[in-house]
């Protein structure tokens, strides 16, 4: 009888895995403010022990009412928000009971020796753009914004994997300890470590995930270097784009007809939101007047996500991918034509890229969708 009760551990311990722990569960919809929000809520509400949270934007009280809420209950909470939502709705209340609260991506300045003169940006164009909970080491809740009353859609993301939720947390890490966008080295470049080691993150659907994180990451290279790679369509919709060279690498692609001569070879389309300036030296001049063959329209919604799709009709076999990117599709590069610009190497972001082999995942309908609503009510820019 001893000897069997001593073997039970043992054999607790051989039993073999579950095998579902190995995959990330990654839920995708689309929502708008109320949707985000009630997820947020929800996710912080039911954590027991730790709450991570990022939020780039402070006028949703409530969520911030469920931070509180989560720290005067005695959970380990901590919190990154952007430099310029301290007396925010959301954030004040925190900051005043003591939470725990980082806030990153204030103004920067430095030498530029290329340059050779002092440049700088103020807070409002270095940016914490991150929108994630993860609650309780395990549970993850992202959206494309977060912390946002005003009207329009949001991509909602809700995940488990022990990958995604530990790269996250690396993230997390860093910009709470004081390693955001403005930390850098003494040759300009991000002083944060590479936290999304991982190329993919396998999961139970059949399009799999990848997240990027910026400026670690040069977010919007890697979409302009998916443009190029394009077999048939590029839809874009960001509320702003203010990038020449993704503008460029638009018209390149959208100038090439058919060999038969009958017509376009790809299909161009892009959606920018109402408060798109395409004007004067802009970047967005780049695209308003240089890019005549990519077909373009304006949304009237106040919030617009940024989603770039590439190859949405691709047939079996082919790889469809579909862009989700916290922030818009701002400047590459800091410098436009000897003027400070915003741009993604001094904006903390996320990158979630879904890839589909087949190009009918319940994921990639969802953001077709999304996309197919927001060109049919444009106007014509």
């Amino acid at each position: 009888m001893s000897r069997a009760l001593l073997l039970l551990p043992l054999l607790a311990a051989c039993q073999a895995p579950d095998s579902s722990a190995m995959f990330n569960d990654v839920q995708l919809s689309v929502s708008d403010a109320t949707g985000v929000s009630d997820a947020f809520v929800a996710t912080i509400e039911g954590a027991t022990r730790t709450l991570h949270v990022a939020l780039p934007a402070g006028q949703d009280a409530v969520v911030g009412d469920a931070i509180l809420a989560a720290w005067q209950s005695g959970l380990d909470v901590k919190v990154v928000a952007d430099f310029d939502d301290a007396s925010s709705p959301a954030i004040a209340p925190l900051i005043a009971d003591g939470v725990p609260v980082t806030l990153a991506d204030g103004p920067v300045g430095y030498f530029d020796f290329a340059l050779n003169k002092d440049v700088s940006w103020p807070s409002t164009e270095v940016r914490m753009s991150h929108a994630f909970v993860v609650a309780d080491h395990r549970d993850l809740v992202s959206a494309t914004s977060a912390g946002t009353l005003d009207a329009g859609a949001r991509v909602l993301l809700q995940a488990r994997g022990e990958e995604l939720v530990e790269d996250v947390l690396t993230e997390h890490n860093q910009l709470f300890g004081g390693a955001d966008a403005t930390a850098m080295t003494a040759y300009n470049s991000p002083q944060k470590s590479v936290a999304d080691f991982r190329w993919v993150y396998p999961g139970t659907s059949d399009a799999v995930v990848e997240m990027w994180l910026g400026p670690q990451e040069r977010l919007t290279k890697r979409i302009i270097d998916a443009v190029y790679g394009a077999r048939s369509s590029v839809w874009v919709l960001s509320a702003d784009v203010q990038n020449e060279g993704f503008a460029k690498a638009l018209q390149d692609k959208a100038a090439w007809t058919k060999l038969d001569g009958t017509g376009p070879a790809f299909d161009m389309r892009v959606v920018v939101g109402p408060n798109f300036v395409g004007g004067g030296g802009t970047q967005g001049a780049v695209l308003l007047t240089g890019t005549p063959n990519v077909g373009k329209r304006r949304s009237s919604d106040a919030v617009v996500p940024t989603i770039i799709i590439v190859d949405a009709d691709a047939p079996d076999g082919l790889e469809a991918k579909a862009f989700m990117l916290t922030h818009e599709m701002v400047s590459s590069s800091r410098i436009y034509r000897s003027s400070e610009v915003m741009n993604d190497q001094l904006i903390d972001g996320t990158l979630w890229v879904i890839d589909d082999w087949g190009a009918q995942s319940p994921e990639l309908t969802a953001l077709r969708g999304l996309w197919d609503d927001q060109w049919n009510r444009g106007e014509a820019l």
